[in-house]
C-alpha cells in the first residue's frame, strides 16, 4: 500500500484502529473472508501499539496534512476545469443561439419581401412604423432623465422639499403597464405648484415632458393595422420588418404561421423552436434566452384573427402581452382584416390594446389599430406610390383609394393588361386570375383550377357554404383527372381560398370571393325584376349561410343590381330589415358604389329608424358609410342610424371613428330650434358610445353661432327638465373634477361642461354667473335626481378655471361676491379654489394674486367655521391640507 493510500485512510478514521484496520485490509482486497479477519485483527493491535509511539504520531499528522492538502488543491482544480468548461459551454451555445437567429431573422425577412418582389419596398411608413417597435430600454431611460432633472432643480431651491423625494420615488422598472400606471398615479405631483415658479428652463421642458408622459405614455410594445382586402397590410408589415432588420442590436424576426386551431403563443414557441432548434414550454424561457444573447425579438402576425377563435382566447393573450413587457424582450406587429375587428375587440381587451399599442398620432385609429382604409398617412400611401409609378394611372384607378377593396389585385392586373381601368374586373375575379395565373405553368393546369372553381362553387351553394366531401368534387368533375383535380385543390389552398380538413372534406376560408358564384346559383343574372314572393324566397335562401357568406352574397347581389334602379331600392330595403348579418352586406355594398349608397341612404332617412343593435364589425361599418356620405345624408339622419349601436360602439372602442363623423356636425344641422331639439333627443344616450363630451362640444359650438347665449340655455335647460333620460345614481357617480368628467356621464352633464365655459366666453365672467344665478343653477333644489348639485359645481368650475383666460374679470366677479350674502361668499369659495387644480382637498395651491380673497372669506362672520375650516383653511395652509 502506498503512503499516500495510507495517510489518506488515517484522515478518515482518525482515532479509530479498527476502522483504519479495517479500511487497509479492504484496500488490499484478500480473497478470503478468514485471513482478512485474521489481518484485520493483527493490524489493529499493531495500530494500538504504534500509536503509542511519539514519532510515529507525528508521522501520521504529517502524512494526513499533505494528503488534506493535496486533496484539497485536486477538488480547486476540478471545480476551476468544471467552471471554465461550462463558460466555454455558455459562449459557444451563446455563439450558436446569435447564429440561428440571424439566419431566421433573414430567412423571414426575405419571405415576408418576396411577397412584394415586383414593387420595389419603400422605408417612409416603415421607418415611421419600425421606429415604434424598436429597442425601448431608450424610453425607461429619457423618463429617468427628465425624473432627474426635476427633482434635483426642485432640491437645489429647496434642500427640504418632500415633491423631490416623490418625484425621484417614481419607479420605472417592471411591466409597462405597471410603469403607465405608476405615472399615471403620479400625474398630480406634475400639476402646478409653487415649487415650479422659479425652475429653470432644463427643468421646466423636463416638468412639461414628463406631464405629456402621465397623461399618455409614448411607448407601446405593439403596432397593429387594420384594413380591408388588399389596402396594405401585409405591405406595411415587409417595411416594418426590414425597418426593424436594419437597426443596430440583435433583432430578431418571427412569423408565427396558423395551423390546427392553436393559438398565437403556441404558434410563436414553434416558430421559436424553428429559429434556435430548441423546445420551449413557455415565451418566458424564449424571452430568458433572448436575454442570454442580448437579443430582442419582433413578432410578425399577419391576420391575428386566425388565431383567436374565442373571447377566452382573446382576453387571455391580450392580458399576456402586458406581462410579457417586463424587459423590453418582446415586440409585436399585427394585422387584421376589418371584416374580422370585432374579433379582437371585447370589453376586457379593448382598452388594453390602447395600453399596448402605437401608433402615429396623425393615423386614423379603432380601438388604437391604425384603420389603413381611412389612414391617407400609411395605408393610401402605400397604395398611391404603385398608382403613380404606373404609367397609364388615371382618375379613376386613383379613386380605388376612397373605397375598400383589393387595389394591390388591380395594380397587377393593370400591368399585365392593356385593356382601360375601367374594364378592369372585379376584385374577386381578379384574385382568382391572380391565383390561377402565378400558381400554375400550363393550359392544362388552368383549365383543372376553373373546373374545380365552378364544381366548388355548385357544391357551396348545396351545403349552404359549408364542407363538402373531396370525392364528390372528384365525382362532379368530368374531362379533367384525378391527379389534376387534386393539384387544383392544393393551388386554392394555397391561396388561401378554401381549408382541407383532416375528414378528408374542404371549406370556404374568404367568403368573400366566393360570393359572386355562389351568388350565380342564388339568383341568375337573367332573373328580371322580382315579385315580392320571389324577392321573400331569395331573402329566406340567403339567411340559410353562415354571417360571413351572409354579408358577402348580400354585398354581391346589390353591386350586380346597382343600375336596376327599382330593383335595387327593393332589395335594399328588404336587407336593412332582415337579419343583423343582411344588414352588414348592405354596408359593404354601399362602401363600394355610388348608387348602393344612395339607396341606402334613402332608406336610412324615410325609415322610423333602425331599432336593432348591431355586432362590432356592423356597427364600424356604418360609421365609415355614415362618414363616408356626410354630403348625402343629414348629421341627424346619420345620427339616427348609428343610435341603436351606442353600447356596441362603447363597448368595443369604435368611438374613435363615431367622433370623427360627429366632427361634421356644422351650423346648417342646428340652424333652428326644432332641429336642436331633435338632434338632442337623437344623441341622448351617446354617452353610452363614449362620445357624449365630443357631441356636445360640437353641438354647443355650432348652435352657439345659430342663436343668442340666453336662448342656448334655455333650449338645454327645457332638454334637461323634460327630454333627457338620467337617474340619480347616474348623476351621482359622474361627477366633475379637475381631471375632466368621466366619458359614462348622461349627456345632459357633458352639455352643461361645454355650455358653462361659451357662455362665460361671450358674455364674461360676471354676467354668466348672473344669469346662471337668476335661473337656478346654483340652487340645488331646482332640479330633479341631484342634477343642481352637477350643475352648481360645473358652474364653479368653469368659472374659476376661466381665470387662466381672463384674470381679471375673474378677479372682478369675486370682489362683487366677497361683499355679498352667504351664498355668493360660498360661491367665492369654490371659483377660487377652482382657479388652480385642487385634487380633491389636498394641495390646493392659489396663486399669490389671489390670496387676500381667502384671507378675506376665512375673516368672514357670514361663512360658518366648520364650512371655513373645510374649504377655505386648505387655501391658506396648503402643506398641512
Amino acid at each position: 500500500m502506498s503512503p499516500e493510500k495510507y495517510a489518506d485512510i488515517a484522515r478518515k478514521y482518525r482515532g479509530k484502529p479498527e476502522l483504519v484496520a479495517q479500511a487497509m485490509v479492504e484496500a488490499l482486497g484478500l480473497s478470503g473472508d478468514a485471513e482478512a479477519m485474521v489481518a484485520t485483527h493483527v493490524l489493529q493491535v499493531a495500530l494500538i501499539t504504534l500509536a503509542a509511539v511519539p514519532s510515529f504520531e507525528e508521522q501520521v499528522d504529517r502524512a494526513v496534512m499533505w494528503a488534506t492538502a493535496e486533496s484539497v488543491m485536486l477538488e480547486e482544480q476540478l471545480r476551476r476545469d468544471v467552471a471554465h468548461n461550462a463558460e466555454t459551454a455558455a459562449r459557444v451555445r451563446s455563439q450558436q443561439l446569435e447564429r440561428d437567429l440571424g439566419q431566421h431573422t433573414i430567412a423571414r425577412l426575405v419571405s415576408l419581401a418576396s411577397m412584394h418582389e415586383s414593387r420595389k419596398l419603400y422605408s417612409t411608413s416603415g421607418t415611421r412604423l419600425g421606429a415604434e417597435v424598436t429597442p425601448s430600454e431608450a424610453w425607461r431611460t429619457y423618463l429617468s432623465r427628465e425624473r432627474v432633472e426635476l427633482a434635483g432643480a426642485i432640491a437645489k431651491a429647496d434642500r427640504r422639499s418632500r415633491l423631490a423625494s416623490q418625484i425621484n420615488g417614481i419607479n420605472l422598472r417592471g411591466r409597462y403597464d405597471a410603469v403607465h400606471s405608476e405615472l399615471r398615479q403620479a400625474a398630480f405631483l406634475f400639476h402646478q405648484s409653487p415649487e415650479f415658479d422659479d425652475l429653470p428652463r432644463p427643468a421646466r421642458e423636463a416638468l412639461g415632458r414628463l406631464r405629456w408622459e402621465a397623461n399618455e405614455p409614448q411607448y407601446r410594445t405593439a403596432v397593429m393595422l387594420t384594413g380591408r382586402w388588399g389596402v396594405g397590410k401585409s405591405r406595411a408589415l415587409a417595411e416594418i420588418a426590414a425597418e426593424v432588420a436594419s437597426q443596430p442590436g440583435r433583432q430578431v424576426l418571427l412569423r408565427p404561421l396558423p395551423g390546427n386551431g392553436q393559438t398565437l403563443d403556441t404558434a410563436v414557441l414553434n416558430e421559436a423552436q424553428i429559429a434556435t432548434g430548441r423546445s420551449y414550454v413557455s415565451l418566458l424561457e424564449f424571452r430568458n434566452d433572448l436575454k442570454s444573447v442580448n437579443a430582442r425579438a419582433v413578432i410578425l402576425v399577419d391576420d391575428i384573427a386566425e388565431f383567436l377563435p374565442t373571447r377566452f382566447e382573446l382576453d387571455r393573450f391580450t392580458q399576456l402581452m402586458l406581462d410579457l413587457t417586463e424587459d423590453d424582450r418582446l415586440r409585436w406587429v399585427l394585422t387584421v382584416d376589418s371584416w374580422h375587428l370585432d374579433r379582437v375587440l371585447s370589453p376586457e381587451s379593448t382598452p388594453r390594446w390602447s395600453r399596448i399599442a402605437a401608433f402615429p398620432r396623425h393615423a386614423a385609429t379603432v380601438s388604437a389599430w391604425i384603420d389603413l382604409d381611412a389612414s391617407a398617412s400609411v395605408g393610401a400611401e402605400l397604395i398611391q406610390r404603385e398608382l403613380r409609378a404606373h404609367p397609364d394611372t388615371t382618375e379613376s384607378m386613383m379613386s380605388l383609394l376612397r373605397v375598400p377593396l383589393n387595389a394591390w389585385l388591380y395594380i397587377d392586373v393593370a400591368r399585365a393588361d392593356t385593356t382601360p381601368p375601367r374594364a378592369l374586373a372585379g376584385f374577386d375575379q381578379a384574385y382568382w386570375n391572380e391565383v390561377v395565373n402565378s400558381l400554375t405553368s400550363t393550359r392544362e393546369e388552368r383549365r383543372a383550377c376553373r373546373a374545380v372553381q365552378l364544381v366548388l362553387e355548385q357544391l357551396f351553394f348545396g351545403s349552404l357554404g359549408g364542407p363538402v366531401d373531396v370525392r364528390d368534387v372528384h365525382e362532379c368533375i368530368t374531362g379533367v383527372s384525378e391527379d389534376a383535380v387534386d393539384e387544383a385543390l392544393e393551388v386554392l389552398a394555397e391561396s388561401r381560398l378554401i381549408d382541407f380538413a383532416s375528414d378528408e372534406s374542404v371549406s370556404i376560408a374568404s367568403a368573400p370571393l366566393w360570393a359572386r358564384g355562389l351568388a350565380r346559383h342564388l339568383l341568375p343574372s337573367e332573373a328580371g325584376l322580382l315579385t315580392n314572393r320571389e324577392l321573400a324566397e331569395l331573402i329566406s335562401s340567403i339567411s340559410k349561410f353562415d354571417p360571413d357568406t351572409i354579408e358577402s352574397l348580400v354585398a354581391v347581389l346589390l353591386l350586380r343590381e346597382a343600375s336596376v334602379p327599382m330593383q335595387l331600392a327593393r332589395l335594399v330595403r328588404k336587407f336593412l330589415s332582415a337579419t343583423p348579418a343582411q344588414e352588414t352586406g348592405v354596408w359593404v355594398a354601399a362602401l363600394t358604389d355610388f348608387n348602393v349608397r344612395a339607396a341606402a341612404f334613402v332608406t336610412l332617412s324615410s325609415a322610423p329608424g333602425r331599432v336593432r343593435s348591431s355586432s362590432p364589425h356592423g356597427a364600424y361599418l356604418l360609421l365609415r358609410l355614415i362618414e363616408t356620405g356626410k354630403e348625402e345624408l343629414s348629421f341627424t339622419d346619420g345620427l339616427k342610424a348609428v343610435r341603436p349601436d351606442y353600447s356596441t360602439i362603447g363597448e368595443n372602442g369604435l368611438q374613435v371613428v363615431l367622433h370623427r363623423f360627429i366632427r361634421h356636425l356644422s351650423g346648417p344641422d342646428v340652424a333652428t330650434a326644432p332641429m336642436r331639439r331633435e338632434l338632442l333627443m337623437t344623441a341622448d344616450g351617446i354617452q353610452e358610445a363614449r362620445a357624449g363630451a365630443e357631441f356636445a362640444t360640437r353641438w354647443v359650438s355650432a348652435s352657439a353661432a345659430a342663436t343668442s347665449p340666453e336662448s342656448l340655455l334655455a333650449e338645454v335647460e327645457n332638454f334637461m327638465r323634460e327630454g333627457a333620460n338620467y337617474t340619480q345614481q347616474e348623476i351621482e357617480a359622474s361627477g366633475a373634477g379637475d381631471a375632466g368628467r368621466p366619458d359614462a356621464a348622461p349627456l345632459v352633464l357633458h352639455l352643461v361642461d361645454a355650455l358653462v365655459p361659451d357662455l362665460i366666453h361671450q358674455l364674461g365672467a360676471e354676467h354668466a354667473f348672473d344669469l346662471l344665478a337668476a335661473r337656478g343653477w346654483f340652487n340645488e333644489d331646482e332640479w330633479r335626481a341631484g342634477l343642481g348639485g352637477e350643475l352648481r359645481r360645473a358652474g364653479h368650475i368653469a368659472l374659476g378655471k376661466s381665470y387662466a383666460l381672463n384674470a381679471p374679470a375673474v378677479i372682478d366677479l369675486l370682489e362683487n361676491l366677497c361683499r355679498g350674502d352667504r351664498w355668493d361668499q360660498e360661491s367665492a369659495v369654490f371659483v377660487l379654489r377652482h382657479t388652480a387644480p385642487t385634487f380633491g382637498r389636498r394641495g390646493v395651491h392659489i396663486r399669490k394674486e389671489l390670496m387676500p380673497f381667502a384671507l378675506r372669506l376665512n375673516e368672514s362672520r357670514r361663512l360658518d367655521r366648520a364650512f371655513k375650516t373645510r374649504w377655505v383653511k386648505p387655501m391658506l395652509n396648503p402643506s398641512q391640507s
